[in-house]
């Protein structure tokens, strides 16, 4: 019960944060509508990269424990968002949910061998972007994101399923083509910071898997199409 309660607590928490980052963006927006020579929703796509491969100079981990693996961080991502602009100026809301194909591995913990991994990851990003020439623009993000992380114990039934909340912050660049200003071509890069609130959504709980954390910088190749 004790652990039920702290659940609930972390999970009000999560829902809290969220909350202010919807309201926030629903306060400024009431008042930059009326401003905006844009504003309208986008779709996109892009390709997860991990920018530097192969340790030790790799950023992306899995943490079990004082033991790290570092893995790949490549796969996929869909993101949809609203978007305001005034004048050379852009704030955009955006959800982005990516999963990874190549993100797990070994690690041996406490005289027991591990099978863990990083699945996907569900973020709520702020945008704050600034046009450089007319059909370029550079943004800074912060947000927040659900990482999904799953540890398995080799030689038992044992297994942890975390859905870990990190912070997240990065920047981007944007470039319309020049064909139609609908379509534009970017690059972002973020970097998850691990946070002590989790979600756990099933499976066992074993000592080890309480220090279960992922994190490290993703980069984003896509295209994004933008509505009128």
């Amino acid at each position: 019960m004790p652990g039920y309660q702290c659940l609930r607590m972390k999970s009000y928490k999560i829902i809290s944060i969220v909350a202010k980052i919807r309201a926030i963006f629903l306060f400024t927006a009431t008042f930059l509508f009326p401003l905006c020579a844009f504003a309208g929703a986008y779709v996109g796509g892009s390709f997860l990269v991990q920018p530097v491969p192969y340790h030790p100079f790799s950023t992306n981990y899995i943490k079990l424990g004082s033991s790290k693996l570092y893995e790949l961080a490549n796969g996929i991502s869909l993101n949809a968002g609203y978007r305001f602009q005034i004048n050379k100026y852009s704030l955009a809301s955006e959800i982005d949910l990516g999963t990874f194909t190549d993100a797990d591995g070994n690690l041996t913990y406490a005289a027991l061998k591990h099978y863990v991994s990083a699945s996907y990851y569900l973020a709520l990003k702020e945008k704050f972007g600034f046009y450089v020439v007319p059909n370029s623009m550079l943004y800074g993000l912060l947000g927040l994101s659900e990482n999904s992380i799953g540890d398995r114990i080799f030689s038992t039934a044992a297994y942890f399923n975390k859905k870990q909340i990190s912070f997240i912050y990065g920047a981007g660049l944007e470039y319309y083509t020049q064909r139609d200003s609908k379509v534009a071509l970017f690059v972002e890069g973020f970097y998850f910071t691990p946070t002590n609130m989790t979600l756990y959504s099933g499976g066992a709980k074993p000592p080890s898997a309480y220090t279960l954390s992922t994190g490290g910088l993703v980069l984003q190749l896509g295209m994004r199409y933008y509505f009128e």
